[in-house]
């Protein structure tokens, strides 16, 4: 799945037709849900995935000014 995900980006990449909205983007959030969703990957592999720093307390007011889609594109594309 990620490599057909993968695969239609740059499709639309060189289709121009990738859009960027640039907003603020809570950061915690989106790293502890990208976490969460590989986790399993992880362990299959016998690896463990540490977050610090992301809880809801410790990092509630972290924001970048970005496309929220794509930042969680780069997460998985990094972890993966």
């Amino acid at each position: 799945l990620t490599l057909i995900n993968d695969v239609l980006s740059f499709a639309r990449l060189e289709a121009g037709r990738v859009t960027v909205a640039a907003a603020p983007v809570p950061l915690a959030p989106l790293v502890r849900a990208v976490a969460r969703v590989l986790e399993p990957q992880f362990a299959a592999r016998g690896l463990t995935l540490a977050v610090a720093g992301c809880d809801a307390d410790a990092a509630p007011h972290t924001v970048a000014l970005a496309d929220a889609d794509r930042v969680e594109q780069v997460l998985y594309n990094l972890l993966g």
